[in-house]
């Protein structure tokens, strides 16, 4: 996972500002599309999809924080709240 982070960040310096820009993009593209898939199956993931987009707009909007950063930032608060209203038998099952 570091190394392909690690080689992504090198090869993505390449690319032309345009390019990187797009990048960016996939990834809130990548994730929306995997938890509001998962949403629809489950109220529990539609709640950390719910703090998710409410950290994520109150970072940018009352903080006035980067996207990328308070992306970052909301994902994983997002995901230490999923940590702890699943279970281990509904994340392992």
């Amino acid at each position: 996972w570091v190394g392909g982070t690690l080689s992504g960040i090198l090869m993505g310096s390449f690319l032309p500002e345009v390019l990187q820009r797009a990048a960016v993009i996939t990834v809130y593209a990548m994730f929306a599309s995997l938890l509001g898939s998962e949403a629809r199956k489950s109220y529990k993931a539609l709640l950390v999809l719910l703090v998710s987009a409410g950290v994520n707009s109150l970072l940018i909007l009352a903080f006035k924080l980067s996207a990328g950063v308070s992306f970052l930032i909301s994902m994983i608060l997002a995901t230490l709240f999923g940590a702890l209203i699943y279970s281990d038998e509904e994340v392992f099952s």
